[in-house]
Formats: C-alpha cells, sequence, structure tokens
C-alpha cells in the first residue's frame, strides 16, 4: 500500500531532486527554504502529553507542523482596499503561536506574494504528503488561512483569494475551497491528527455546504481525525473589532482561549484530599474549543450589539474521523504543589494517590449511564438504548415517599432494551434499618446481572419535608452513621454485592469516615448544571469517586431535557469487575 502510494505521488509530480535547507528542511528547490520560519528535528521538547497520545514512546517518532496562509495585502486592488490588517495580525500572532507556545518542529507560513498557487500545491501536494508517508499516523498537522474568502452560487468556485487578485471574481488566482478539503482529506490517511482553521468569508464552503463525514468524539485526542473549523458559515463574512492590532475575532479568541486555558476548564481536575484544586489544565481539545468560541461570540454579539456568525466545525476525510485535534494549555497548579502527569485515560484519582481525585471531562470516561424516577414520565427504553451513548441505567426504587411507582416499569423495560439496570434507594430518616431493608426488598429483586445498589444521603430541610427533616433532626453524627453502616451491611448481605453510597460532596463528607472505605462512592450534582464547578468536586479521604453524576441537564433521546448524567470512572476492565460487586472498585484500582 505503501510503496503503491508513493509510486502514484512519483507519477503525477515526476521526479525532482531533493534540496537540503540549512535548517536541514528537504524541499525541491532552495528557493522555498525561506517559508520555514522555524524547522527542528529531532523535535523540540519530549511532551507526554503529545507523545503518549500518539502512542510513542520518545519525540523523535513524531512530528507537529503548522502551514500558515496569510494574505493581508491585495496589490490590485484599489487603495482603500488593498490592505487586510487583520490579516497581517494573524499571520504574526498564529507564527509566534505555533513557534513559542504550541513548540512545534515545522512552522511554514506562505504571505502576500508567496502564498502562490504554486507554493500551496508543493507543499499540501508533494511535501506534505511524503512527510506522510515517511511517518504515517505519527504527525499533526496544522492548515491556518486568513485573508479574503469569495462566495459563490455554485459551492465549486467559492475560492480563498490570493494576493495577485485583480478583483473577487480572479479565479485565476485564488484558491479553490473544495480544493483545500480535498487535499486536506488525503493527508489525513497518513497522518494523526489533521485541523484547518480558516478565518475568511463564507468559509463554511470548504465543508461541501455543511456536509461532513460523522464518526467519533471531537474530544476524543487519542485517535487520529481530521477537521476544519472556520470562523463563519457558507453564507456569512468573518469580522475584526477593528480597533489597532486586532487580528480576526475567530483567531484572536482562539489563541487567547488556547493560551490561557479557558477553553477547556473542564479537562483534568484535580482536587487534594481537603477537597480543594491542587491541578487542572494541560490540553484544550477540539470540541472544547470550539464550544468555547461560539459562548465569546455570543457574549461579543451581547456587547457590540452584533450579530456573529457562530463557527463552523466539521470532518474532512473519506473515512470516519475518531477523534480530534488537541492543543498545549497551560497546566496551573497549587501554589507549594508539583504538577502531576496523568496518562490519558478513564480515573477518578491519580494512580497509587486514592487522596488525589481526578474530575476529567465526561469525553475521557467512555462508559456512561443516567438515573431516573417518576419524575422522568414515560420512558421509550428502546430509543435510550438505540440513540443514546449509554451503557447503564439506575432508577429508583423507593425513597422518602416510599416505592417509586415507575421502578417495576423501568426496571423491567431497561434489562429489556440491553441496558445494564440498577436500582437507587434514598436513606430513610424515619425508618430503622430492617425496615428499610425489608422496603428494599419487597420492591428490588435479586438478579445476579444487575449492577450493586445504590444508597442516597441527603440532608432533609424543612421546607422539603416536615415530618423527614424531623426524623433528620434527632440524629447524632455518631448515631447516623452506625445507622448507615447498619443498612449498607444489610444489604451487601441481601444483594451479595458492595452498595455504592451516593450523595453530594458537602454532604458525604459531614458524614463519612474510613470505615465507609470499603463502600463505592457515587458522587453527584444535583443542581441544573451544564458543568460541575470546583465547589462540586473533591472528596475528603482516601476512597475515590466510582461514579460521578456529572450533570442533571442531559438531553436523552427517548426521554427529554434534563436528565440525571452520569460516567463509570474506569474502562471495561474495571467495569466488569464493579458488576460483579466484590470489591470497592473505584479504590481498588487507586493503588494499580
Amino acid at each position: 500500500m505503501i510503496k503503491h502510494i508513493a509510486i502514484s505521488l512519483w507519477l503525477l509530480y515526476g521526479s525532482v531532486e531533493a534540496a537540503t535547507c540549512p535548517n536541514g528542511a528537504e524541499v525541491d528547490t532552495l528557493a522555498r527554504c525561506k517559508y520555514f520560519e522555524q524547522y527542528t528535528k529531532p523535535t523540540i521538547e519530549h511532551d507526554l502529553r503529545i507523545t503518549e497520545r500518539l502512542g510513542v514512546k520518545d519525540a523523535k517518532s513524531i512530528r507537529s507542523i503548522a502551514l500558515i496562509v496569510g494574505i493581508d495585502t491585495y496589490s490590485n486592488f484599489p487603495p482603500e482596499r488593498k490592505n487586510l490588517a487583520p490579516a497581517k495580525a494573524d499571520v504574526d500572532n498564529l507564527r509566534e503561536f505555533f513557534k513559542s507556545d504550541q513548540k512545534f518542529d515545522e512552522v511554514i507560513v506562505l504571505r502576500n506574494q508567496d502564498a502562490t498557487t504554486e507554493n500551496i500545491e508543493y507543499f499540501l501536494g508533494q511535501y506534505l504528503p511524503q512527510l506522510g508517508l515517511e511517518m504515517i499516523k505519527k504527525t499533526r498537522l496544522v492548515f491556518a488561512y486568513s485573508g479574503h474568502g469569495v462566495d459563490s452560487s455554485n459551492a465549486r468556485k467559492a475560492v480563498f483569494l490570493l494576493s495577485n487578485a485583480k478583483n473577487p471574481d480572479d479565479l485565476a488566482n485564488s484558491y479553490r475551497m473544495n480544493d483545500l478539503r480535498d487535499r486536506l482529506s488525503t493527508l489525513s490517511i497518513n497522518y494523526f491528527h489533521v485541523l484547518a482553521l480558516i478565518n475568511a468569508c463564507y468559509g463554511g464552503h470548504l465543508f461541501d455546504n455543511g456536509q461532513g463525514n460523522g464518526g467519533g468524539s471531537m474530544n476524543t485526542t487519542e485517535q487520529p481525525g481530521a477537521y476544519a473549523m472556520t470562523a463563519s458559515s457558507d453564507l456569512h463574512t468573518s469580522a475584526s473589532l477593528g480597533r489597532k492590532g486586532d487580528g480576526s475575532i475567530f483567531f484572536d479568541n482562539l489563541i487567547a482561549g488556547i493560551k490561557s486555558g479557558a477553553a477547556d476548564r473542564e479537562y483534568l481536575r484535580i482536587m487534594d484530599a481537603d477537597g480543594k484544586l491542587q491541578q487542572q489544565g494541560g490540553i484544550v481539545r477540539l470540541g472544547a474549543l470550539n464550544s468555547y468560541l461560539d459562548t465569546e461570540y455570543e457574549i461579543l454579539n451581547r456587547r457590540n450589539n452584533i450579530h456573529l456568525d457562530k463557527t463552523w466545525i466539521g470532518p474532512i476525510q473519506d473515512s470516519h474521523a475518531r477523534g480530534g485535534f488537541f492543543f498545549l494549555s497551560p497546566i496551573s497548579v497549587k501554589q507549594g504543589a508539583q504538577a502531576i502527569h496523568v496518562s490519558p485515560g478513564p480515573r477518578s484519582s491519580v494512580p497509587g494517590r486514592p487522596d488525589l481525585k481526578i474530575f476529567s471531562a465526561k469525553e475521557d470516561y467512555p462508559i456512561r449511564g443516567i438515573d431516573v424516577s417518576v419524575h422522568e414520565g414515560q420512558i421509550d427504553w428502546k430509543t435510550v438504548k438505540k440513540k443514546n451513548e449509554l451503557r447503564f441505567a439506575y432508577m429508583r426504587s423507593s425513597s422518602w415517599a416510599g416505592e417509586d411507582m415507575s421502578f417495576s416499569k423501568h426496571w423491567s423495560e431497561a434489562k429489556l432494551a440491553g441496558l445494564d439496570r440498577g436500582a437507587i434507594h434514598t436513606f430513610d430518616y424515619c425508618l430503622t434499618p430492617l425496615q428499610q431493608e425489608e422496603l428494599v426488598a419487597r420492591i428490588v429483586p435479586k438478579d445476579a446481572s444487575s449492577l450493586p445498589i445504590a444508597l442516597v444521603l441527603t440532608e432533609a430541610p424543612a421546607s422539603f419535608n416536615k415530618r423527614e427533616h424531623a426524623c433528620y433532626s434527632k440524629y447524632s453524627k455518631a448515631q447516623l452513621q452506625a445507622s448507615i453502616l447498619d443498612l449498607t451491611a444489610r444489604l451487601h448481605k441481601r444483594y451479595e454485592k458492595i452498595p455504592l453510597i451516593y450523595g453530594t460532596r458537602s454532604f458525604l463528607n459531614a458524614i463519612l469516615d474510613e470505615r465507609f472505605n470499603r463502600y463505592m462512592i457515587w458522587l453527584a450534582v444535583y443542581r441544573k448544571s451544564t458543568a460541575p464547578t470546583d465547589a462540586d468536586l473533591g472528596l475528603r479521604g482516601n476512597n475515590p469517586w466510582t461514579i460521578w453524576q456529572h450533570t442533571a441537564s442531559l438531553t436523552v433521546k427517548g426521554i427529554g431535557d434534563n436528565v440525571d448524567s452520569n460516567v463509570f470512572f474506569g474502562g471495561e476492565r474495571e467495569y466488569q469487575r464493579f458488576k460483579l460487586g466484590t470489591n470497592n472498585e473505584g479504590l481498588e484500582a487507586a493503588h494499580w
């Protein structure tokens, strides 16, 4: 296969003699050496955030390349339209961003008169394909463009306007958006990640009127994929705020969000034993970056009374994109603490340090589920299983009001749909542990295939339930702990699986001590939030979470909006052990 592709390239472009630039880059002619603003081989820096995601042991096996094309001078245009100052700022900022901040091995810049069709075609059609052949799937590539884009009723004629263009209709001095897509799609065959960043009016034509291939997640960084992100759709223009020194709104916000880490606040938060944020950041995932830019655009629209179109994003390869690009971002560490490297993969604590709890982005956890009660109403479980990426469902069996009348139907239909299922009981302060065991036993059948049962611990405010509050108020902390331990032991014995203890950070921290380490933790976020804050996260002690309810506002096909969404801490091996219920799986895994 490799030989066939190499022969095809030779037939297409002909035999050329390679020239070696002073910096070591190998090109077809020394005249192209000046376009390399940076070239380093071997790579500049061995960064585990990159090498581990690409599956290599050292940086010598990988390359990170940026090809920047910028047009800020249109010499044949009228004087008032000749200069495009935001594009000039974009190229300057991108060049330094990839060289200094992202530490790319190669930064190639084609600017104004150097950005000819011939030069663009050489790098996209010869230089980069050859490098991909030599380092199959071990190279990351960013193509960035800033300049004029020209619309057309025929998407095949939508173009990037080059510096020698005489007018917007000068197709001879332009580069077709579809041609760029085709080149990058071909490159993606031998590249790990390919990303096009386009600041041009009507840049959405790159997607063939918005049509792209589906596939994996843009927030999955350990899988290959080729994507493009454009400053606007195929129907709208891009913009700058127009102040002195401003680049485009698109690139200014993109670079600022990555450099500050603000573009991906959900990635890898580590909380210490006191429940304080110890470390955050490390990378910015493509999907998170796109969401950040959309939010920034909305803020700018409101603040400046303008109507910016949202960014467009999608795959640009013939096969399915399994993952998306990532950028390096600052790692912020609590004063006096040392940064901790955590390898990619699902986990709830730092390996060997169960006291340091990890809360990464939900996309890092492949095994996900929901929890429901009578409040969700009728549920189409077949649709839930078919249309959502869910593995398990917990359903409330009983609460302060007694039996949840939706449980029996949910219990049977979820199993028929092919979802793993588990039961939830809310601790009742007005019933003894024995009475609660008997209540659960009447409702929840014993089933070796079911998930470990969950016990909900929550406060009982008088404003919510006066009866329960009165019973709750009679407990001392020691009495409450003893009753909870009594009930968990009873449920463990009856269902022969170690129960989960479910609750918020504040309530669990107030109740649990080392005696509860035998039980698995389900950390919950009760409020209707799309993303948990630091105040929601963290647990005291050495018992990591096993399930994390990260939001109460998931939209689930077959149910509706505002559904509790959960992630399991580990991968398939841990999940199968969790289903057996013989150990506190979250704590066991922390010591591996």
